[in-house]
């Protein structure tokens, strides 16, 4: 892989410059390992070795950099080691329990929950929930800047090629911190089921002075794989079953996480648990 990317591409990623004598273009990765990157093709770019030691082990943006994902001086724009603000976040965090009405797919809700508790504007509200839980479907009901990670990965290719991921996420994360710094309400529209993904989107408020709240839908797993097998194309069974087990996983995170509120919706037949 290491061979391929520097046979095919001759600028540095970051800083958009060609190979210098005494600095040559290396491998990197376009989301670090450590922020949940893998080895992909899609994954893998060409920098300078001095950019790619400035940019250090994780590509969080910062305010000073002429593009999201180009952080020319980041030792002088943010910490080294970024860390999550868990003084006052994490006890004021409060699970507040829903029920979301019967829907389907490309349907409207017609008795949406109440979102009172949640702020207009300047704030990142992440859903999160299984396959065909009905995440796409709540996010109509917000006047938001809605980022949609499915939508983004098909602008790169189908979204049965896995090696769209890495770059999808990247390109998610850069456009809602940009909304996030215009005082926007982003709406982030994926499974969020990982805590690497999660931290990733917490990191981007907070970089954005942007509060961060969370959506879970609790959606059962029969009703879940009903809606997927519906779908024109449905994502395998498989997959499904363990995308839902990830989220089953991550209730049991959620209250150490710094989220400013934590909201979830369960189904209108299914008790809620929190």
């Amino acid at each position: 892989m290491r061979a391929q990317v520097l046979t095919e591409e001759h600028l540095c990623w970051i800083c958009g410059k060609p190979a210098q004598p005494n600095d040559p273009l290396t491998y990197d990765h376009l989301l670090s390992r450590a922020d949940g990157g893998d080895n992909s093709r899609a994954n893998a770019r060409a920098a300078h070795g001095s950019c790619n030691s400035r940019r250090g082990q994780s590509g969080l943006p910062c305010a000073h950099c002429t593009t999201p994902s180009r952080c020319l001086d980041r030792n002088s724009c943010q910490p080294t080691t970024p860390r999550l603000d868990r003084r006052q976040r994490i006890q004021t965090a409060k699970i507040n329990q829903q029920t979301l009405p019967p829907h389907g797919p490309k349907q409207t809700l017609r008795n949406p929950p109440d979102w009172s508790h949640l702020p207009g504007h300047a704030a990142l509200v992440v859903l999160c929930g299984a396959v065909a839980s009905g995440k796409t479907t709540l996010s109509r009901q917000w006047a938001a800047h809605i980022i949609s990670v499915d939508e983004i990965r098909r602008t790169l290719g189908p979204l049965d090629d896995h090696s769209t991921l890495a770059q999808g996420y990247q390109l998610a994360y850069e456009q809602a911190l940009r909304h996030l710094r215009q005082g926007q309400l982003v709406v982030f529209d994926s499974t969020a089921t990982t805590a690497p993904i999660r931290r990733n989107l917490l990191l981007r408020a907070q970089a954005a002075g942007a509060t961060a709240h969370l959506v879970m839908l609790d959606t059962p797993s029969h009703v879940a794989q009903q809606r997927n097998a519906a779908r024109p194309q449905p994502v395998p069974a498989a997959a499904v079953e363990q995308i839902q087990r990830a989220y089953h996983q991550s209730q049991s995170l959620i209250r150490s996480e710094p989220w400013e509120t934590v909201t979830i919706l369960g189904s209108s037949d299914t008790p809620l648990q929190a």
